[in-house]
């Protein structure tokens, strides 16, 4: 058999790459390379994208050791993931802001990644052709466009590429304990959790694999017990590691207000949503269909479906449960779906999703063994089955091929991938508001304020969404009831900087000049580096006659960010024959 031990031990050793195995990573490569070369004219969104790389002034200058430094205690987008940002600033001195290039590394990222899964369980189980389609299935599952196509999901990307070596290696460790091998595993896994907390269950996962295919808990060797915990605590180091990780991931999203309270989400309804997510994944993983950059919070779930999910979950686990023995495969794939979700399944709420397709791209990797080492087994059981495994597998491969093509070209822009999600989902209020604001930087304003209002009557208590329709109404030139939609974003988050400076830069307009200067004022309180707040104040400050102040605010603004080009300019203008006095 392709997994006997000799097999195993033999596709377990130094790796040499033999003939086959070239072939089979070379093939997988430019699969990726055909489906994914068009997003070489792909855009950045402006859902993610903006916050990480386009107004992101640390980023944007590039990977010098101020970028280095910054990003080690760096909490912006609620996350500690330093290597992710020094990616995002390498990248920039490579390519600057062109895009594509940006899209074409997350490619290079994605089929380093399938070649390294496809290597990882060759090593491991010893079976080529049973690996090699779990790796074409991973290659080409439309539920991995989005980590794809998606620039800000570099992280996702780099999570899984350390991730993956990490269990590579530990396939060496297995092989031949070493404390150079066991450091060697220990360095990835902290790489892979600098890339993304979501490795935090990776340590379960290698217990998983202790249990197959290494086999390592063997009946006829004592106690499974007493087995079980050497192995447990052979791995404290990376469960320390994972601790450490999820104490300071909880710590930076708590500070950025990113997990959601129990009031917002009460406990049975994240119980709920967790249940039918799990589901949902799963049944996405088989039939990948209406996908969507953002699937909205359910405001209730039945209470039938909630427990219906639930039964159907346990059936799973107890059918698993009783072929454990005669295909313990059956027990890893199944626990590395159900455990790689944990971190992300909504017990801890982080955000406004119900679920993302972008958190199955480590964990359907399971229901993809199962699939594989299932229907292997079938073929070698029915001949007259095992005739038609092979093309059956190309045709089901291709399927997917063509579905993530289709599904991709969604991708290629923020009208065109929150339109999309528009029509495959309901009351997305995320959605509507991006497609405005995707409207909106092609000054089609009317349509803008239309989205802005729906995002608003379906989530009415988001402050951003009545900051957006003000600055949609301004350029309509309704200025009370921009100032109106300004006020209704105070009430909403008091300290929100940017709905201060809008509201301010409106009563500008409206003649009011003492009410523009407070709300600058309070802008700048808010957010002391508010550079463009700074300029502004200043500006006003300009019409009451009052240069000295203004100067000193100008100069504030130029200190703190020197490309701002209208602070330097307003600088030179207003302030030379000043500063010369």
């Amino acid at each position: 058999m392709p997994n006997s031990k000799k097999a195993i031990e033999q596709a377990a050793g130094p790796v040499i790459f033999d003939r086959v195995t070239i072939w089979i990573s070379l093939t997988l490569l430019v699969i990726i390379a055909g489906l994914y070369a068009q997003t070489r004219g792909f855009e950045f969104l402006n859902f993610d994208d903006k916050a990480y790389i386009l107004d992101n002034e640390a980023i944007r200058s590039g990977l010098t050791f101020q970028s280095f430094k910054w990003a080690l205690t760096a909490e912006r987008e609620s996350n500690w993931h330093p290597l992710t940002w020094w990616s995002h600033a390498l990248d920039i001195d490579l390519f600057g802001l062109e895009a594509g290039y940006h899209h074409l590394i997350n490619v290079l990222l994605h089929g380093l990644n399938t070649v390294i899964l496809f290597l990882f369980l060759f090593k491991a189980t010893g079976a080529r052709r049973r690996s090699a389609f779990v790796a074409l299935l991973f290659a080409v599952h439309p539920l991995n466009v989005e980590s794809v196509a998606w620039v800000a999901e570099r992280k996702n990307l780099l999570c899984f590429f350390f991730g993956s070596l990490t269990l590579l290696s530990y396939t060496y460790y297995y092989r031949q304990p070493r404390l150079q091998s066991y450091v060697t595993v220990c360095l990835l896994y902290l790489a892979g959790l600098m890339a993304k907390p979501m490795l935090v269950s990776l340590p379960f996962l290698l217990l998983l694999l202790d249990y197959w295919p290494f086999q390592r808990l063997r009946p006829d060797r004592g106690d499974v017990f007493k087995q079980w915990c050497q192995l447990i605590i052979e791995k404290l180091p990376l469960f320390v590691l994972s601790l450490g990780s999820c104490v300071v991931t909880l710590w930076v999203q708590n500070r950025g207000g990113a997990v959601k309270s129990l009031l917002n989400y009460p406990f049975p309804q994240r119980l709920a949503n967790a249940l039918l997510a799990y589901l949902t994944y799963l049944w996405k993983t088989v039939l990948p269909v209406r996908l969507s950059i953002f699937y909205p919070y359910p405001h209730e779930i039945p209470i039938v479906k909630a427990v219906g999910a639930g039964l159907i979950l346990l059936v799973i686990c107890v059918l698993v449960f009783v072929s454990r023995i005669k295909r313990p495969y059956l027990v890893t794939g199944w626990l590395w779906f159900l455990g790689s979700l944990v971190p992300v399944i909504g017990l801890v709420q982080v955000g406004q999703q119900s679920l993302a397709d972008r958190y199955a791209y480590f964990a359907h990797i399971g229901p993809f063994i199962i699939i594989s080492w299932s229907v292997s087994e079938l073929g070698h059981r029915w001949r007259i089955i095992g005739k038609f495994l092979v093309p059956t597998g190309v045709v089901f491969a291709v399927c997917l091929f063509f579905l993530s093509w289709n599904y991709l070209i969604t991708w290629k822009s923020s009208l065109a991938v929150f339109e999309h999600a528009l029509t495959v989902t309901e009351d997305n209020c995320v959605a509507h508001n991006n497609l405005g604001t995707a409207l909106a930087e092609q000054r089609q304003w009317t349509d803008a304020h239309r989205h802005y209002q729906q995002a608003i009557a379906i989530c009415p208590h988001i402050a951003e969404y009545h900051n957006n329709l003000g600055l949609a109404l301004f350029q309509l030139n309704q200025l009370e009831a921009a100032q109106l939609a300004f006020q209704e974003a105070l009430e909403l988050k008091p300290d929100y900087a940017e709905a201060y400076d809008n509201a301010g830069i409106t009563y500008f307009y409206q003649a009011q000049l003492d009410l523009a200067l407070d709300h600058f004022r309070e802008a700048i309180k808010c957010d002391p580096t508010f550079v463009k707040a700074m300029n502004n104040l200043g500006f006003v400050l300009v019409r009451k006659g009052r240069i000295h102040e203004a100067c000193q605010q100008f100069a504030r603004a130029h200190s703190i960010e020197p490309s701002y080009r209208k602070a330097a300019d307003n600088l030179h203008t207003y302030c030379g024959p000043y500063l010369e006095k």
